[in-house]
């Protein structure tokens, strides 16, 4: 296997030509494109940017994990590919490791749990903690993971690495098999996550002390390009009980945020808040509100990750990771909500 081929994504060129030319908008399309570009004014994009949200004040039910996650020291947080049904963990490689040092659980949900192949494991080394979110974007039958790189002391990542998942693979930053880049000039602090509504590659960053997102064509940003974003705004600071973000998901024009504290006591301790910001408005849609899990007894919680299930006209699901158990015992867990807002 060329190692540095695949992981620069050679597929890419063919998924890319196989794609179908952009539709010229109508004139009924501007109609409802909004005054912040939202993902520019193709038809066929502003068609797909509009999908039900989630009702964040209904509970999250449990959603089955087909295996114990590697050394029991807990997920950093998760991403769905659910064109390929794979659900991905990022997990500390050791308790006793460096920042950066993970090991990528991928699961096979096409397979049954325990079967051959359904459960494979992935090594990064002197990446960035992965502890917010990352994306999982589908390239044909592969995946392309988008992870920090290069934290900052207090963690915050100055790049992000685009790569295929590789499993059974050990792979090093830095490497001549990395699409590394720094997409925003001044940004940093960076996270990323795929929405499957719009296929788009969503970028979270920081800049002169503002949080705000971007998005981009996957297919371009495999190849370094990141000069046509779709939209780019200024995220609104919202009013938690806890000011720790914890995850975060985007589908359409739904931005979920998930806030909350790790605590020794029960899962209603965390302070765990999830709040749905409209992008196309940047207005709070609905929340903050105190996430809601069946069955609710879980200790020493920790909410880790939030993410979205979706294929349309399927299902769309909004998952919440918890970490449960103590530091060196965790216990990873997903709750799901499909109930959508009337």
């Amino acid at each position: 296997m060329n190692l540095k081929a695949v992981l620069l994504g050679a597929l890419s060129i063919s998924l890319a030509a196989a794609r179908p030319s952009p539709v010229k908008p109508s004139a009924a399309a501007h109609k409802i494109v909004s005054k912040y570009g939202w993902f520019g004014s193709v038809a066929t994009q502003v068609k797909a940017a509009v999908e039900a949200s989630i009702d964040l004040t209904q509970p999250f039910n449990e959603f089955k994990i087909p295996s114990t996650l590697y050394e029991k020291v807990g997920p950093y947080t998760f991403a769905f590919d659910a064109t390929n049904r794979r659900l991905f963990f990022s997990v500390p490689d050791s308790p006793n490791y460096p920042l950066g040092y993970n090991c990528l659980i991928g699961f096979d949900l096409s397979k049954p749990a325990g079967a051959a192949g359904s459960y494979q494991e992935m090594y990064l080394y002197g990446f960035g903690p992965g502890n917010v979110s990352f994306a999982a974007v589908p390239e044909g039958n592969d995946t392309r993971l988008w992870f920090d790189v290069d934290p900052d002391a207090s963690g915050h990542a100055q790049s992000l690495a685009g790569f295929l998942w590789l499993p059974k693979i050990k792979l090093y930053n830095p490497s001549t098999g990395l699409v590394k880049v720094s997409p925003i000039s001044g940004g940093a602090d960076y996270s990323s996550a795929y929405d499957p509504a719009t296929d788009s590659l969503a970028i979270r960053y920081r800049l002169n002390n503002q949080t705000r997102m971007v998005a981009y064509d996957p297919v371009s940003a495999s190849k370094k390009d990141f000069s046509k974003p779709k939209y780019d705004v200024q995220v609104p600071a919202l009013n938690t009980a806890s000011k720790t973000v914890r995850g975060w998901a985007v589908l359409a024009q739904n931005l979920y945020v998930l806030t909350g504290d790790a605590v020794s006591g029960a899962f209603a301790d965390t302070k765990t808040e999830i709040a749905n910001i409209d992008i196309r408005t940047l207005k709070t849609k609905q929340g903050p509100v105190a996430a809601q899990i069946k069955p609710a007894g879980l200790y020493e919680a920790m909410p880790q990750g939030l993410g979205v299930n979706y294929k349309k006209g399927e299902y769309n699901q909004l998952l919440l990771g918890v970490a449960g158990r103590s530091p060196y015992n965790r216990q990873a867990n997903l709750f799901s909500n499909c109930k959508v807002l009337a």
